[in-house]
């Protein structure tokens, strides 16, 4: 994408924006009101017994590029309407009551639709979401009962809360792989959705997103989800049937979903499996033995509670709480540091969660998943060091973690979750690993205080509002990069790489000691990744000691240049 295409796509956008959220006075146009600002027009009103609608591309020489909020809320008459290529915004509850819409086409000039911008169009049959699309908000088709097919386009990268919610004649919808997140809620109450493919790409499945899903028999949890909310599957033909129960206990592919409170006093999760769902063994009250595998990469929250083994305080070691190599609870009286035992390897949702007191944790290089809301609202937790095992970063895992100034990712990192670093304000600075595929929506939103971060080429999906409102941020990239697109697209100052940095010898976007480590360790003849280009920091046309040399200088404050 060209640098001239995206700042021209960007001024559109973001004059658009202001047309929708700050449009003064009102004019008419046939059964419509509008208003103008910074020469856009945003639809603002319509008259309710209006039965067909055709916007205009322009009004009086102005572009109308905006349906506004509740624009056409409750017009219970309206038939059909079409909407001009010049709409780039639909607002919230723009079209939300409209019982008797059937048909509506999105044009590909599109790019954002509001909360609840469908929500109640009880005639609306079918629907193609364009390409242009990139965020869509809660709720947008909910109660939307005569919906049976839809087209998402793979632009979109979540499914955010409630979208399909209780569309009951909804039979079959394709997810596409671009999309990270399915959200609480999002397709139940779907009553005749049959079948649904959930793409590798998705880490993430929210409370109830397909409770009583009546029809679903047939599921496939691919291993990429890192996360099952509670209540997940309930109500679907496939909770329901008995013969997919095996001892009381609910799996799905290599995902454990529940068991029933009948279950005994011991029981041993299977050797593979993945995650376990939020509340798995809740209220198993006579459960006081269990085995985890260390196959699991994630616990959800509260899948012990009540337990037996749960209650039994010999099971709790100085406040904390273990089963085998998995770190499960902390009580949040915690005050200090804590150490993580040796060997561990996961820590579940909500182990240290709303633990004021801490100020540091210690990691073992053995963990491979920090579960959702791990360490959240920790407040007086201000350094991280995430370690190279760590496959993925939960959802809200350090989310109001207000005093966090340092953090630390570790380089096998592929995943960091919606919401991960949500409103920690006094983070400054950030580097993400060569390793990172997807960030996810909101992960650094209100970050008041964030100035700049480094994306490698590597992360092929940011989710959107990841950046929100951080007004004082740069993003630091490379040409042609997913995150240059990203900037651009969302009015981010952009600052691009050369195709090498002098001295960034580990290719991870800046010039840190572990490039002089990895430099060292190379001369020593450890087999190791070496950026060539970058090592010749002397500018020689060659790697040799004198690299070595003019790298350990430099980080000895001496004034020598990298690269000449």
């Amino acid at each position: 994408m060209k640098k001239s295409f995206l700042v021209l796509f960007t001024a559109a956008l973001l004059s658009a924006l202001f047309c929708c959220f700050y449009a003064v006075g009102a004019e008419t146009y046939g059964s419509l009101t509008y208003s103008i600002s910074d020469g856009n027009i945003t639809i603002t009103k319509c008259n309710k017994s209006a039965t067909s609608v055709t916007i205009p591309k322009t009004i009086n020489g102005y572009t109308v590029t905006c349906i506004g909020d509740s624009a056409f809320y409750n017009c219970q008459n309206l038939v059909n309407i079409t909407l001009p290529d010049s709409i780039i915004l639909i607002g919230n509850n723009a079209f939300s009551g409209c019982r008797s819409l059937a048909n509506i086409t999105i044009p590909n000039s599109v790019t954002s639709i509001g909360t609840e911008a469908f929500f109640d169009c009880t005639n609306l049959s079918n629907i193609i979401i364009p390409d242009s699309v990139t965020n869509i908000s809660s709720s947008v088709f909910a109660n939307c009962f005569s919906l049976e097919s839809i087209t998402l386009p793979g632009s979109v990268t979540s499914i955010p809360a409630g979208t399909f919610s209780s569309c009951r004649n909804l039979v079959s919808i394709t997810i596409p792989d671009s999309v990270i997140s399915i959200s609480s809620n999002a397709f139940s109450g779907c009553k005749n959705l049959s079948s649904i493919t959930i793409p590798n790409s998705v880490t993430s499945i929210g409370v109830e997103a397909f409770g009583d899903c009546q029809s679903l028999a047939n599921i496939t949890i691919p291993d990429s989800v890192t996360s099952i909310g509670n209540y997940a599957f309930v109500g679907t033909a496939y909770y329901d049937n008995p013969d997919n129960w095996e001892s009381d206990v609910l799996y799905i592919g290599n995902h454990f979903i529940k068991a029933k409170s009948s279950i005994g006093k011991f029981y041993a999760i299977k050797p593979g499996t993945k995650t376990i769902a939020s509340n798995a063994f809740y209220e198993c009250r006579n459960l006081s033995d269990i085995t985890i595998p260390d196959s699991v990469t994630s616990i959800g929250e509260n899948a012990f509670y009540n337990t037996a083994y749960y209650k039994n305080a010999n099971n709790w070691e100085s406040d904390a709480l273990y089963i085998g190599n998995h770190f499960i609870e902390v009580k949040d009286s915690i005050r200090g540091s804590y150490e993580i035992k040796p060997g561990t390897k996961t820590i579940a949702d909500i182990a240290f969660s709303n633990c004021h007191g801490l100020t540091n944790i210690a990691i073992p290089d053995s963990v491979i998943g920090i579960g959702n809301n791990a360490f959240y609202n920790c407040v007086n937790l201000t350094d991280i060091v995430i370690p190279n095992n760590v496959a993925y970063i939960g959802n809200y895992a350090f989310q109001l973690c207000s005093g966090l100034k340092n953090i630390a990712i570790g380089s096998n990192v592929t995943v960091i979750g919606n919401h991960a670093f949500y409103q920690c304000v006094s983070l400054t600075n950030v580097v993400i690993p060569n390793s990172m595929i997807i960030i996810c929506e909101y992960a650094f939103a209100n970050c008041a205080n964030l100035t700049s971060i480094v994306i490698p080429v590597s992360v092929t999906r940011i989710g959107c509002k990841a950046f929100y409102n951080c007004h004082n941020l740069t993003i630091y990239g490379y040409a042609d990069s997913h995150a240059q697109i990203h900037a651009y697209e969302n009015n981010i100052p952009f600052t691009e790489f050369l195709e090498y940095t002098p001295g960034d010898v580990t290719s991870d976007g800046t010039v840190n000691r572990q490039d002089l480590l990895r430099l060292a360790k190379h001369f020593a003849g450890w087999d190791v990744e070496l950026d060539e280009a970058a090592a010749d920091v002397t500018g020689d046309g060659s790697v040799n000691r004198q690299d070595l040399l003019r790298l350990a200088k430099y980080f000895a404050g001496w004034d020598v240049q990298l690269g000449a």
